[in-house]
């Protein structure tokens, strides 16, 4: 299983190669599926015949890396060139991403006759949109018509930038739209029906506001229960991130957890009679896919669902499955539905936790042992905690380039309280009138107030958070493949893989002399893709900027000049500037 199903990453891997130096023609499904169908046709008449042969495991082989291949392809659409059309043409709101009073981010898909070239039919596009208090702005199922041009996706223009063309293409947008106030309007002054589950989800909303909490309190709840964050300040989102702990805003494995323990915990009288147990189970998955529709259905609560839903399965069947299966035949099955889920942070943060808990956990676990159980709980507490930051620290090293100190002590003081808030809160949300619980509506409200508390209280210790740390891709390779080789080595006991390790760790030390001392011997200007000029200068490890437009210091510091001095392998606190010394 793990072997094919690192051939279908290989050729996910390979069409997003191809995909960024040529043009791939786009293979139908249907063709796609005829070829499989001859290559396993082929792969049974030998096997009938008892042949053993090496062409029966290559056609196998090849058939996942097709599907992987094309997965890809089908997931990723074409980007457009710029299409500066500007007659009125039909578009449909697929999702409205971000609201705010004077503006709207949209995903809008093409809907109209008026291509001729057929270039933008059924294709997604990234939209923002300029509104005022007299217009009535769109809603998701309605057609909206606009004026004006398709913008191809931006590209990378200024050193260790995000690129967020990038960003759009593997969710599927093919151009981006900008409209001003009257450039656009509302073709159907209807809005069709909205789907159950959405209406679902905006009722529960509803009522939360409904009970009158603090603000803060609200919007924790909202992204604590129906994965909503619109709400959240930057100042909360700062706090949860310094203290180690943003994960338990992100509705994700935890969360759908929480919901498959507690709706086990309701169902667990089916479960002793044998006609029932496969009732149990299906209403166990029901259960959990009707919460991850109506919290968001992002990746990550999708990629639990799914591990769930087989993990209720296979103990329904009673045959012999390990976590690490579950796991990998939910990415696969994930991955064939969306293959660009694999380059989707998210998607990759949360699968790297969890393999980090299944093996390293038990490890941990194991290196202190008691029978207090209190003692007992907490020693798996941080055992988790230490094996999932085990999984991820490439992945946030290099994409975050900043490492929560106290992250085990969030966790400890943290789950109990979020374990115990979510529980509470369906009940409340279940009965639908707060005043009726008034107890339950107090508690509710006290255990919000410890959540911040507790992360209000770590987010301000000393060295809480150790940001800007200068870490690149080859780095994060690097140590990626020594916490594989190490792993390995635990499940394997093989001592090729130890041995790999440690030969891997002096060079990732002498990487980093070896890149400090390219930095001394070499100079470097850059003039940075904006508005005004701005530029900077690297003499060695020295690294001095300018810019015309004094004002946007701060800004340019903070997305321009961080990002390239971390690029760089510098560290931002070493940055000066030019008037200041000539």
């Amino acid at each position: 299983m793990y072997r094919l199903f690192s051939i279908f990453l290989v050729g996910i891997l390979s069409a997003k190669l191809l995909s960024e130096y040529m043009s791939m023609p786009f293979l139908p499904w249907e063709y796609l599926a005829c070829g499989i169908l001859i290559i396993l046709l082929i792969e049974q008449v030998p096997r009938a015949l008892k042949i053993k042969s090496p062409a029966q495991s290559l056609s196998f082989y090849l058939c996942f890396f097709a599907l992987g291949f094309y997965s890809f392809q089908r997931s990723v659409p074409e980007a457009l060139a710029e299409d500066k059309e500007v007659s009125p043409r039909l578009f449909k709101v697929e999702e409205i991403l971000k609201q705010k009073e004077d503006a709207i981010q949209l995903a809008l898909r093409f809907s109209d006759g008026n291509d001729s070239f057929g270039l933008l039919a059924d294709k997604l596009f990234w939209t923002h949109l300029r509104i005022d208090s007299c217009l009535i702005a769109p809603q998701e199922g309605q057609l909206i018509w606009l004026r004006a041009k398709i913008s191809k996706l931006p590209e990378v223009s200024n050193p260790g930038a995000f690129d967020f063309g990038a960003y759009l293409l593997q969710k599927g947008y093919a151009g981006q739209i900008f409209l001003g106030k009257g450039d656009w309007g509302i073709f159907e002054a209807e809005a069709p029906k909205a789907k159950l589950i959405t209406r679902w989800r905006k009722y529960l909303l509803a009522e939360i506001e409904s009970w009158h909490w603090k603000e803060e309190h609200e919007a924790v709840f909202k992204a604590l229960t129906l994965g909503y964050k619109n709400e959240l300040s930057q100042d909360l989102k700062a706090d949860f991130a310094a203290a180690g702990a943003m994960h338990l805003l992100a509705v994700s494995g935890l969360h759908v957890g929480i919901v498959y323990l507690l709706l086990s915990y309701f169902l667990v009288a089916l479960g002793y009679f044998k006609e029932l147990q496969m009732l149990r189970s299906l209403l166990l998955i029901g259960g959990i896919w009707l919460y991850a529709l109506i919290s968001g259905a992002s990746p990550s609560v999708l990629r639990s669902a799914t591990m769930f839903s087989i993990m209720a399965a296979v103990q329904n069947l009673e045959r012999p499955g390990t976590s690490f299966r579950a796991l990998f035949l939910s990415a696969f099955v994930l991955l064939i539905f969306n293959a660009a889920w694999l380059f989707d942070l998210g998607f990759q943060l949360s699968y790297s936790a969890l393999l980090g808990i299944l093996i390293w956990q038990a490890k941990i676990e194991a290196l202190f042992k008691t029978r207090f159980k209190p003692l007992v709980w907490l020693n798996k507490l941080l055992s988790v905690s230490l094996a999932a930051q085990i999984g991820t620290l490439p992945l946030s090293l290099y994409y975050f380039h900043q490492f929560p100190t106290y992250f085990w002590l969030s966790n400890i003081a943290m789950i109990p309280v979020v374990t115990i808030l979510m529980y509470a809160g369906f009940v409340l949300l279940l009965i639908g009138q707060a005043e009726n619980l008034p107890i339950l509506y107090e508690l509710l409200e006290k255990l919000l107030s410890l959540l911040i508390y507790f992360n209000e209280k770590i987010a301000d210790l000393p060295l809480a958070l150790l940001s800007n740390i200068p870490f690149n891709g080859k780095q994060a390779a690097m140590l990626g493949a020594i916490i594989v080789a190490l792993s390995v080595f635990l499940l394997h006991k093989r001592k090729i893989a130890l041995y790999s390790a440690l030969l891997l760790l002096p060079f990732f030390g002498a990487y980093q002399l070896g890149r400090r001392y390219l930095r001394i011997e070499s100079v470097h200007v850059q003039v940075y893709d904006e508005a005004s000029f701005v530029a900077s200068l690297r003499l060695g490890e020295h690294f001095y900027v300018y810019a015309s437009d004094s004002s946007k210091y701060d800004y340019y510091k903070q997305y321009l000049w961080r990002d390239h001095m971390l690029e760089e392998g510098l560290e931002p606190k070493d940055l000066q500037f030019f008037n200041e010394y000539y």
